[in-house]
């Protein structure tokens, strides 16, 4: 177990492996990242939470989500956490509707074009894959590294 603590609060965070997972022999495709400033003046924290699809066509969902937990803070920190600055709220709330998710799924789908660029499938990842999940694959590889994201500033 992870514990990150702060003068105001304390997150602990533990990836489980899921039965179904056990029973399929298949690896854990979660990523959870904690991050809180350093700064005594303003406490700030991170929390992301991605849940890789783990489906037969998303293979690389592990690598997905370990990806989206690290762009998402790096988009945090350059966007809402901007050293001695702070925003009104209805920016904040602006920047979440309007641009963050935007900017992280655009970093993500740069990143995972790069990953997949160096590292291209292999047959044996491939090999259960119907002849149509490849064809999709061909032109949608993200597909592959298939997550879903949760991430909490406080």
């Amino acid at each position: 177990m992870k514990e990150t603590q702060s003068k105001h609060f304390t997150i602990m965070s533990k990836p489980v492996i899921g039965s179904l997972h056990i029973q399929n022999n298949k690896c854990n495709q979660d990523s959870i990242k904690v991050w809180k400033s350093s700064s005594e003046d303003v406490q700030s924290c991170i929390v992301s939470i991605a849940d890789g699809h783990g489906s037969k066509k998303s293979f690389r969902s592990k690598i997905g989500s370990q990806l989206a937990v690290h762009i998402v803070e790096q988009v945090l920190h350059s966007e809402l956490l901007k050293k001695n600055h702070t925003f009104s709220l209805s920016y904040i709330k602006q920047m979440i509707e309007e641009k963050l998710p935007i900017k992280i799924t655009s970093r993500w789908n740069e990143t995972v074009k790069r990953h997949f660029q160096q590292t291209p499938f292999t047959m044996e990842e491939l090999q259960t894959l119907s002849d149509d999940e490849k064809e999709l694959l061909k032109s949608r590889p993200e597909i592959a590294y298939g997550t879903t994201l949760l991430s909490v500033i406080i």
